[in-house]
């Protein structure tokens, strides 16, 4: 969800995993209109390694970022609350 405009991009996956995260940057990438300059995650292991065993090795989801110029932000672990609007989104449900 960009937070100034509020548009949003939404796409499920079969796994949570850097694969699917990375597929997910590019396609949410061709469907804005506009830069990206930031994304902003939590601490799961499908976009950071920072809390494993290789927390200098950058997940596939953070090379596809760096490839497009695009920073990434992460919230302080255990604060959900940071992710707020994106946590609230959701599909609709097709009799809604």
């Amino acid at each position: 969800m960009d937070e100034y405009s509020r548009f949003r991009y939404l796409e499920a996956f079969e796994e949570h995993s850097t694969y699917s995260s990375a597929v997910f940057i590019e396609h949410m990438l061709k469907f804005f209109k506009f830069k990206v300059e930031c994304v902003q995650t939590d601490n799961g292991a499908e976009f950071t390694n920072r809390f494993t065993t290789e927390k200098d090795k950058p997940t596939l989801f953070e090379k596809e970022l760096s490839a497009h110029g695009i920073k990434h932000k992460l919230i302080k672990p255990y604060t959900p609350r940071h992710n707020g609007k994106v946590e609230r989104s959701h599909i609709p449900d097709e009799a809604s």
